[in-house]
């Protein structure tokens, strides 16, 4: 599944860009605005709702037929001349006249015309399973609508080398061809129409469209054109695949501009510009997926990603005027549109497919809207928000249960002959119900009403949590959904949108025995931790302090260090400083950059062998200090710092955060609000109380 990774892009960054003295900066806002290549397939950002009451659809029946005689698709050569592969689900014979058909018009590579070729549309058996890829994406989309059109070129040799040449086709003039051809044949009810087209390409089928890159009329028009998947198809046009999808960019980031110019005024407009934005980003924007791993093409399609990058960059500022205060978010959806991703296992006859099914996660992530059956207006919901009967339907409640805290005595003030403290030792059991009593709160009545298997912007948290704490993630959650969730306001689409994990064990809830602090919310069912991995706890001491204070120096030539009680824009900053500073190990001419101006020890006149081995030093001292020392948790933090939580999503949670009060980055609670701000204060007296005890217990063993 495709991990929307970091995507930021503060304005700490602009300025520092702006500054000659930080030259390691510019190339590392390419990597914070713009994530590396993905390294897995994408997953689809957006899902289509199924129509009300509609049940789990079975993968539908694909037939392939060969569609001869086609007037707009001639070859020089007569032999294959005319002809297309059509894949045709069952169902659409029937269909009703007028109804919207969506098209995957794919384009073969050279010697794709021979049915003995591995990746040829005339073979049965070809490795590129499209077929098979395609019934599972349309059985996953109830009541989408497509059929894909593969017209058969021919392979030629220039200058000896090789080209696949389709014949100068226009998609609109050859797509309403097959249409009438299929109608006459009852493989189509007459009166479907072209719906939104999706041009996919293979090996030297990309050479085909590079052409019709040049040759605009050849494309489909505007307002049906849809989206690219490119499978290993840049060749020596690497320019004409970069101007394209530049143009593309163009275009969404105009839409998104004047989407905002034209909002109206009001206390809610920056929601509303956001809400009418994540609709056109998601329902309309263009898609542009690429996917390499064989030979030299992935050299090709990581420039291609460098390149998508260079333009995030370059926008920023544009980018950041039409998103407002939503501008994370923005970002995030539009960058989804437009991803490369590297395979691995590719064969190159195969990479449409490979263990991964390329061609079907790429179609997931088209718009939901495409092919939808345009007379059903059920199968796309809207949420109709002045809805006396919806505004007044109460949430479910809860199945409560008990919740048993651990009876093993643990110690709340460890000895301390300096300070003449004694150790104060006592089970949770104990103390939580001594302290929910000093909070006039009945234990029993408290621990049994806790509850499992709560949902959370479309994510699920494994650990119980009281009752109290599920229905403020409950309250949240609707505004959430609200502003992020698109125009069906989805859960998971919110989620996504705020970059929540959807990992298995990055969500902690309820727990029975402290871990860090000896009296925590989370024993009172009262908090949550989100994103664990990429959300440490920072406030380590000496050793940590150094971290921040070298890589300071390097990046911005000034100290940089944590304190509590630093606002989320202070933080990012930080993290931002921090990731940089990570980024040096893999980027040797930013390193020498800084370390040729650098004016402080440990760097002045420092090569950038031994700077490069006190950067891991750090990374290594920093993992260690935040229990991040797995690789894949190492790789984590060197690539994103200590902090992912968007702004929207701290603000949004609207509980007390632990990166702000001491530290603790993926830790949210409510010990600001309602009998979590009793029991909180209850805590507090409770530790005192028990300082008390150990001083005053040190002093009886002592006396004489």
């Amino acid at each position: 599944m495709l991990a929307l990774q970091r995507l930021a892009g503060n304005a700490a960054v602009t300025e520092a860009i702006k500054s000659p003295s930080s030259a390691g900066w510019a190339a590392d806002v390419i990597q914070r605005v713009c994530p590396p290549v993905a390294e897995s397939a994408p997953a689809a950002p957006t899902k289509a709702p199924a129509p009300a009451k509609e049940k789990a659809a079975a993968e539908p029946k694909i037939d392939s037929v060969t569609v001869s005689g086609l007037s707009s698709l001639k070859l020089e050569s007569s032999k294959k001349s005319g002809q297309a592969v059509a894949l045709v689900p069952d169902g659409l014979a029937t269909a009703t006249a007028g109804e919207e058909v969506a098209v995957l018009l794919h384009l073969h590579g050279k010697f794709g015309e021979d049915p003995k070729d591995d990746a040829s549309p005339l073979n049965p058996k070809a490795l590129l399973e499209m077929p098979a890829q395609m019934a599972a994406f349309l059985q996953s989309r109830p009541g989408t609508r497509m059929i894909a059109i593969m017209p058969i070129g021919e392979t030629v040799e220039v200058g000896g080398k090789y080209d696949t040449r389709f014949g100068g086709f226009s998609a609109d003039t050859l797509i309403n061809e097959v249409f009438g051809k299929l109608a006459g044949s009852g493989q189509l009810a007459k009166g479907l129409k072209p719906g939104g087209i999706v041009i996919s390409v293979h090996s030297g089928g990309g050479l085909e469209l590079g052409r019709m890159f040049a040759s605009a009329g050849r494309l489909p028009s505007k307002e049906k054109f849809r989206g690219v998947f490119a499978f290993e198809s840049i060749h020596k046009d690497l320019t004409s695949y970069q101007n394209f999808v530049r143009g593309k960019l163009k275009d969404d980031l105009a839409a998104l501009t004047t989407l905002a110019e034209s909002a109206e005024g009001g206390p809610d407009r920056a929601d509303k510009v956001f809400r009418d934005q994540a609709d056109y980003l998601q329902n309309k924007g263009f898609r542009f997926m690429g996917f390499a791993g064989y030979g030299g093409y992935p050299k090709a399609f990581h420039a291609l990603h460098d390149d998508m990058c260079a333009w995030f960059t370059d926008k920023e500022g544009a980018l950041r005027k039409a998103a407002g205060a939503h501008y994370d978010a923005v970002l995030n959806l539009l960058w989804a549109n437009y991803q490369v991703t590297d395979v691995p296992g590719s064969g190159h006859y195969d990479v449409l497919a490979t263990k991964n099914r390329n061609l079907q996660q790429a179609l997931g992530t088209l718009p939901p809207t495409i092919g939808r059956i345009a007379a059903s207006t059920a199968a796309v919901p809207t949420v109709q928000r002045d809805d006396p009967a919806a505004v007044a339907t109460k949430p479910p409640a809860f199945k409560k249960e008990h919740y048993a805290m651990s009876t093993t005595p643990v110690i709340l003030v460890p000895e301390n002959a300096k300070q003449g403290m004694a150790e104060v030792s006592v089970d949770p059991a104990t103390f939580c119900a001594e302290i929910l009593t000093k909070a006039k709160l009945d234990p029993a009545a408290w621990y049994n009403s806790f509850t499992s298997g709560v949902s959370f912007l479309g994510r699920s948290i494994p650990d119980p949590m009281h009752i109290d704490l599920a229905t403020h993630l409950q309250t949240v959650e609707k505004d959430l959904k609200h502003r992020f969730g698109g125009p069906t306001e989805d859960p998971q689409i919110a989620g996504d949108t705020l970059r929540l994990s959807s990992k298995e064990g990055d969500f902690a809830a309820a727990r029975d025995h402290p871990t860090k602090a000896s009296i925590s919310m989370h024993m009172f069912g009262l908090a949550i931790d989100v994103n664990y991995t990429a959300n440490p706890m920072l406030g380590h001491g000496k050793d940590e302090a150094a971290v921040f204070a070298s890589a300071g120096l390097l990046v911005s030539g000034t100290k940089a260090a944590f304190s509590n009680g630093m606002s989320y824009k202070q933080l990012s900053e930080l993290d931002q400083m921090l990731t940089t500073y990570f980024s040096y190990l893999d980027d040797d001419a930013a390193l020498e950059a800084r370390l040729a101006v650098a004016t402080d020890a440990p760097w002045k006149g420092l090569k950038k062998g031994p700077a490069r081995v006190q950067i891991q030093q750090d990374l290594n001292t920093a993992t260690r200090l935040w229990a991040r020392s797995d690789a894949d948790q190492v790789s984590v933090i060197k690539a994103g710092g200590f902090l992912d939580l968007t702004e929207d999503l701290v603000e949004g949670m609207k509980m007390s955060w632990g990166g702000t009060e001491y530290g603790d980055m993926m830790h949210f609670d409510l010990r600001d609000q309602g009998e979590g701000q009793t029991i909180h204060q209850q805590i507090v007296s409770y530790k005192t109380a028990k300082e008390e005890e150990s001083q005053s217990r040190w002093a009886k063993a002592h006396k004489g």
